[in-house]
């Protein structure tokens, strides 16, 4: 679990556990139950609370910032679905013009005399333009579009 973390805290989190390793049940239990963990956008109460007697202003201030940084994080996420919806719908509409004209070409090829070419220019144009939309597709309905593409 402290491989993802930075040196300097990968080697206090393995001092805290070596040290933890070290004690009998009674005091591991009474270690745990003075271990406390807290995430979010907010401070921890105590944290906010000791904000509040430095500041009287502090813990309406930083709730306030919470929201709107949280308002703020949900509109980026609206703004990106928005974007990668229109670049789908775009896509696709592109693609679909594509194929009508490559559909178009190779009849037009195939009347004009021209059969096999014809038959292997619609069919590799429509191979190449249904492979395109369903990479498009997995890409786009991908539930982590962030990720690195490059294995490290």
């Amino acid at each position: 679990m402290t491989e993802s973390l930075p040196d300097e805290r990968k080697s206090v989190d393995g001092e805290l556990l070596d040290d933890i390793k070290g004690l009998n049940e009674e005091q591991k239990t009474e270690v745990m139950a003075t271990l406390e963990m807290y995430s979010g956008p907010l401070p921890h109460p105590d944290i906010l609370k000791k904000y509040q007697d430095l500041y009287p202003q502090a813990a309406k201030e930083i709730i306030k910032n919470g929201v709107a940084e949280s308002k703020h994080r949900r509109r980026l996420e609206n703004i990106r679905v928005s974007v990668k919806l229109f670049l789908a719908i775009a896509g696709m509409v592109v693609f679909a013009v594509l194929g009508y004209l490559f559909l178009k070409w190779s009849f037009d090829l195939i009347m004009g005399g021209h059969a096999i070419v014809g038959s292997v220019f619609g069919g590799l144009g429509f191979i190449s333009l249904l492979g395109t939309i369903l990479t498009l597709v997995q890409s786009l309905t991908d539930k982590d579009d962030l990720k690195n593409s490059d294995k490290d």
